[in-house]
């Protein structure tokens, strides 16, 4: 694959090698429906372990499926309320 400006790639790296290594987590499609999401999901790692992931402090009152459909839900609400074409997404977790 050649592009007439920026010649033929160097390196090349496809969401699914990404999944594979570790480095984007897809989120499962159930989960997206059911906070009315239609399109794929993927959180990088960093995002996945800060805002998903339950501290060991909090691990007797949350969990991570509750914490993720959170995270979720709250973008979507943000994202049916937008009136931009820009989206600021500020999520406060403990």
């Amino acid at each position: 694959m050649n592009d007439p400006i920026f010649g033929k790639p160097i390196f090349t790296y496809t969401t699914k090698q990404a999944v594979e290594d570790g480095f984007l987590i897809k989120i499962d499609s159930k989960i997206l429906s059911e906070v009315g999401i239609k399109f794929p999901v993927y959180l990088t790692r960093s995002v996945y372990d800060k805002y998903v992931c339950v501290p060991k402090e909090l691990a007797h009152e949350q969990d991570l499926d509750g914490r993720l459909w959170d995270l979720l839900y709250m973008f979507a609400f943000t994202v049916k309320n937008c009136k931009s074409n820009k989206i600021d997404f500020t999520y406060i977790v403990s």
